[in-house]
């Protein structure tokens, strides 16, 4: 099982924190990832579908790596309430190919915003088993968020060099204007970075 220790919602062109509540959800041995534990996420109110979804990196507790995300995946969930999860599987995958710039894992979905009633969520990937080299992706649901995996960006869209992490997506109150924010870890520390489009696609 994992805990949310706080939640954050995004709905509409406003993010609302409420950090007085926790919320639950649990994957059980019987799931396809067994018992496993979330790191980041993020929560988007979809009013089409008139759900939260829920997009979390999630780690299995077998792992080598737990706790931490490296070779994980971000799966999604939806709710009506906040507080009965569904889960849905696997919303965005790692690559599959070697060379792929998101080959060894995707995680870090910080924020994620609403575009034509589709969900675009930023995330981390990692380029390299040694984890040396993370970029910015950029992964996109249909107008059915529940039809998965989603698609990504063929290429990352910020690439610097170093570490590339806790990506974030939100849209201005026109709905025409994106901005990218993310950290980023080089030769002169911590830094984080913003990136303003029209067309984040």
């Amino acid at each position: 099982m994992f805990i949310f220790l706080q939640g954050s919602v995004q709905a509409d062109s406003f993010v609302n924190c409420d950090f007085s509540r926790s919320f639950e959800v649990e994957l059980t041995q019987k799931s396809v990832i067994g018992e496993a534990s979330l790191r980041e996420h993020t929560i988007i109110w979809h009013p089409v579908k008139q759900k939260y979804y829920l997009l979390a990196d999630v780690i299995s507790l077998s792992s080598k790596h737990h706790p931490n995300s490296y070779e994980s995946e971000i799966h999604l969930f939806s709710s009506k309430d906040l507080s009965r999860w569904h889960y849905h599987g696997v919303a965005i995958n790692k690559g599959a190919s070697a060379g792929a710039y998101d080959r060894y894992g995707v995680a870090s979905p910080v924020a994620a915003t609403l575009k034509n009633g589709m969900i675009l969520c930023p995330f981390s990937a990692r380029r390299t088993e040694q984890f040396t080299r993370r970029s910015v992706g950029l992964a996109y649901s249909g107008v059915d968020p529940e039809q998965i995996p989603w698609q990504k960006t063929a290429e990352p869209i910020s690439d610097l060099p170093g570490e590339d992490d806790d990506t974030a997506l939100l849209s201005d109150d026109s709905g025409r204007r994106f901005h990218l924010y993310h950290r980023t870890a080089g030769p002169d520390g911590y830094q984080i970075m913003h990136r303003e489009s029209t067309d984040p696609l």
